[in-house]
């Protein structure tokens, strides 16, 4: 009998490193560091950490690890939340590789399984993530995406169309493509008018916000250091929608 466990157990090694080495190889070819590869996916498996557990868990320098996480937080590969004035960065869904670079789909959903895997094993994510640069605005817009359900919005498009010239008229084609209607108040004319109410106000405003399900995600669209967060609270999404609708209605 320990034969066959210690048989089952050697099996069960190969078939772990087979999956990790598949992983490795897709994530290499996608344009990660073996650094960013080993850090991503000490995120996937930890859930929510501090530096020092994911510097553990990827077998890297303390302050290599900090400036690994650096690259990922710029390609919205992973956020962080702030504890007790301490970061914990956890990685962001694995299908955000899809909707960055559609050319390399077929490549990453041969390991998605395995990735979606480790995603969902992990500890349960904080309600409050943090993304920086133009990347992380990008994994808010595909997170508003991915929920499939109708927003309302306080939107600077001049600001939005300048800072993603090719993203942004891409991201209001696939709304209306799925069939996601808005309720939007704006700076100026939308791109489209397609499931779309809104209404214009002449004020400059950098910081906008995006309300959908019970989610509210809120973006600074300074061109040198664009910030956002998303807060997924149903009380608080609801309050923000009760506030778009005192503003709605007080525009003419």
């Amino acid at each position: 009998m320990s034969k066959f466990y210690d048989k089952l157990y050697k099996e069960w090694n190969i078939l772990r490193f087979m999956v990790q080495e598949n992983i490795h190889g897709a994530l290499k070819k996608y344009g990660l560091s073996d650094n960013e590869i080993r850090v991503y996916i000490a995120c996937l498996q930890l859930g929510s950490s501090s530096v020092t557990r994911i510097a553990e868990k990827a077998g890297t320098y303390r302050t290599l690890t900090y400036e690994v996480l650096k690259s990922l937080l710029e390609q919205g590969l992973v956020s962080y939340v702030i504890k007790e004035k301490k970061k914990f960065f956890e990685a962001a869904q694995p299908k955000q590789f899809l909707s960055f670079l559609e050319e390399k789909e077929e490549l990453i959903e041969q390991v998605l399984p395995d990735l979606e895997g480790l995603y969902k094993i992990a500890p349960k994510k904080p309600a409050i993530t943090l993304y920086e640069g133009k990347e992380g605005m990008k994994t808010i817009f595909e997170d508003i995406l991915n929920a499939r359900k109708d927003f309302v919005a306080l939107s600077n498009v001049n600001n939005l169309k300048k800072l993603f010239s090719f993203y942004f008229p891409h991201f209001v084609e696939r709304r209306v493509k799925a069939g996601i209607h808005c309720k939007l108040i704006l700076d100026g004319p939308p791109l489209t008018r397609e499931l779309l109410d809104f209404k214009v106000i002449k004020k400059e405003f950098s910081a906008v916000f995006f309300i959908y399900g019970n989610k509210v995600a809120f973006l600074s669209l300074t061109e040198k250091e664009p910030i956002g967060t998303i807060i997924e609270n149903k009380e608080i999404a609801d309050s923000q929608r009760l506030a778009f609708e005192i503003m709605w209605q007080g525009i003419r």
